[in-house]
């Protein structure tokens, strides 16, 4: 300790550190966390960096003799120790404050920190070693797995320091550069493994310099590669929403253009009731077709039989199946006659076979009105608002509609299957 004539010199030199501020405070918390069972070395670090700020560090690692009751500087010296142990207190969890706080000097509380959470290092470097062993980028931006990877080499280099030469007259082979070299590579090339399979390309490139980088510049590189994919990535992003909408308003446009039946498999139901709904024929009273294109009006094709001339007046169905009001056709469907229908599944040779067979049973017998009627449409497409049964022959139908019935019969709970 340096020696003065006057006493007070030291005391108003903010160099000295006997000098005390008038704004210190002994309730003043100098490191967050407070110091634990497990943050020791990173707490003893931010501790010593608060302590130099304030020119008291001296006071922790005993360099600062406590001088005797006889010397002038003895009170003032007491002071500065008591504020930096009251410092070092408030800087504990509860449980560690209570078994220093009837120490009588910094250094002897600083020891024995050290005595206490110095033994345990050798089972934390192991543990650091296996978390950077196992440690990889994921889900983790560039800039966060590189933090938290400084993070444990940070970490571990406190508890395994470089060793300096201590000899009289130190060698000049740069030994320890080479060393700090390795190490410094290892963390380059840990850095560069735990990244994710898009950044192979930076990483075989950053591999093969010679010398390699260090680890700022690797980040550095690999960031810039990061950002690169990133704004690709949203500008494909973009593209393909731009290519979704081209695309749904182009399907759009081709279902309106096709009277309510779009590109792909089954109906537009929304769009095909929006564009027929505002329609009415005044000749027959109905909806969903004009006078222009009425059937009852104009007749049917040829080929069809006319089914509703008796009724046309009356929507009750004739028969045991009839066909319901909503079930008239009203428009032929104009699509290409060499195509064949998605709908039925029929090729152009079974729907003439199917004409044919028709035609020869309607020579054959008289048109009955309360069997089942059966028309086929041989454009390969069914109208828009008309429900097609076909007339196979069989003498049971299913049908879930009480209104399409003539006669009705209450019969006991059965078991329903399904039709071949």
């Amino acid at each position: 300790m340096e020696k003065s004539d006057n006493p007070s010199d030291h005391l108003v030199n903010p160099a000295n550190p006997l000098f005390l501020h008038p704004g210190e405070n002994p309730a003043l918390v100098l490191v967050t966390p407070l110091l634990a069972d497990n943050n020791y070395q990173q707490w003893k670090h931010d501790m010593i960096v608060a302590l130099e700020t304030k020119n008291k560090e001296k006071f922790v690692l005993g360099t600062l003799a406590y001088p005797p009751s006889t010397d002038p500087l003895h009170d003032a010296w007491k002071r500065c120790n008591k504020m930096v142990m009251s410092w070092l207190t408030r800087s504990m969890t509860p449980s560690i404050k209570q078994s220093v706080m009837w120490m009588d000097t910094a250094a002897d509380i600083w020891c024995d920190l050290l005595e206490c959470f110095s033994h345990g290092d050798k089972f934390r470097i192991v543990d650091l070693q296996e978390e950077l062993q196992i440690c990889k980028q994921g889900d983790s931006t560039v800039s966060q797995y590189y933090t938290h990877l400084k993070i444990l080499w940070k970490e571990l280099t406190m508890y395994r320091t470089l060793l300096v030469c201590t000899c009289s007259s130190p060698c000049n082979c740069g030994l320890i550069l080479k060393i700090k070299k390795e190490r410094d590579d290892d963390c380059v090339i840990k850095f560069l493994r735990g990244l994710n399979d898009e950044f192979s390309q930076v990483r075989s490139q950053i591999m093969l310099m010679e010398p390699m980088p260090n680890l700022v510049k690797s980040f550095s590189l690999v960031l810039q590669q990061e950002r690169e994919l990133n704004g690709s990535f949203s500008h494909n992003s973009q593209e393909s929403v731009a290519n979704i909408n081209f695309q749904d308003n182009s399907n759009k446009n081709s279902f309106t253009n096709r009277g309510g039946f779009s590109n792909s498999r089954g109906r537009g139901r929304s769009n095909r009731s929006a564009g027929r709904n505002n329609k009415y024929c005044d000749h027959c009273q109905r909806t969903n077709h004009t006078s222009e294109t009425c059937w009852i009006k104009h007749g049917l094709p040829v080929g069809y039989k006319n089914s509703f001339k008796n009724n046309s007046s009356s929507s009750k169905p004739s028969a045991s199946i009839a066909e319901s009001e909503s079930s008239i056709v009203t428009e032929p469907s104009v699509v290409e006659s060499d195509k064949p229908s998605a709908q039925f599944g029929f090729s152009k040779d079974q729907y003439q076979t199917i004409l044919a067979l028709l035609s020869q049973s309607q020579k054959a017998s008289p048109p009955v009105t309360s069997v089942h009627q059966c028309t086929v449409n041989s454009s390969g497409s069914v109208p828009s608002s008309f429900s097609w049964i076909l007339d196979s022959g069989a003498t049971d139908h299913i049908c879930p509609f009480k209104s399409a019935f003539k006669t009705l019969k209450p019969i006991s709970p059965i078991s329903i299957r399904l039709p071949n």
